[in-house]
Order: structure tokens, then C-alpha cells, then sequence
């Protein structure tokens, strides 16, 4: 039997020590979940956890419908910075990516779009 005290054998945060003694697995799941919520961040609305507030903060404007990021060219709204700039390519007709294959380009790095056009063009996948 040890002497040492469950606090003891934790970190500021309340993770379990590399060094100390474990009772099982239930203690391993325990500390599993108090890991999760002491270092992730939930959205109270609907369970999710996000390992940085940033993301979080994108993520509650899907629940409160706000949409920062407008098109200066149709005024359309986006949530996302990122999202805004896929749009962008749109009105440019930028094409970014290529196929390695035939140099095909496409305004997105979508998989699927890849995906598709490798299986209907170059019968590969």
C-alpha cells in the first residue's frame, strides 16, 4: 500500500503523474476525463469540445447564426475567414490546385473533387 495521496500523484492540472501508481482502469478513465475538461473548451449548446477557444468561437456562430466575413464583390456573409476566401475564387476564377496526372486545375482541395475526377479521368482510386 502506498502513502502517497491522489493529490500527490497529480500535476497543477490534475493530470496523473508519469511516476506515480495507478489503481486500474477506472483511475485511468477518471483522470482521462478530467484531462478532457480541464484542457478543452465545450460548447454548452451542444457537447462539442475544441482544443483552442478559436475554434470554439467559430463554431458558437453556427448556433447564433453570425457571419463576420462578407464578399466585398455579391455581399455574401461567411462565419469562417477561410470559408470567405474559397468563395473569393469564384468571382477570380483562381484554380489553385492541380492534378499531378493531366495538370487539370480546381479552385478547391476538396478530396472528393480529386477523388471523383481521378476515378472518372485516370481510372485510378
Amino acid at each position: 500500500m502506498s502513502s502517497t495521496t491522489e493529490a500527490d500523484n497529480q500535476d497543477q492540472g490534475g493530470c496523473r503523474k508519469n511516476n506515480s501508481e495507478s489503481n486500474g482502469n477506472e483511475e485511468l478513465t477518471r483522470n482521462k476525463r478530467r484531462q478532457k475538461t480541464s484542457h478543452h473548451r465545450d460548447s454548452r449548446l451542444c457537447g462539442n469540445y475544441f482544443s483552442h477557444k478559436c475554434f470554439l468561437n467559430v463554431h458558437m456562430r453556427a448556433h447564433t447564426g453570425e457571419k463576420p466575413y462578407p464578399c466585398k464583390t455579391c455581399g455574401k456573409c461567411f462565419r469562417d475567414s477561410g470559408h470567405l476566401t474559397k468563395h473569393m475564387r469564384t468571382h477570380t476564377g483562381e484554380k489553385p490546385y492541380s492534378c499531378k496526372t493531366c495538370g487539370k486545375c480546381f479552385n478547391d482541395s476538396d478530396i472528393c473533387s480529386l477523388y471523383l475526377h481521378m476515378y472518372t479521368n485516370h481510372n485510378q482510386f
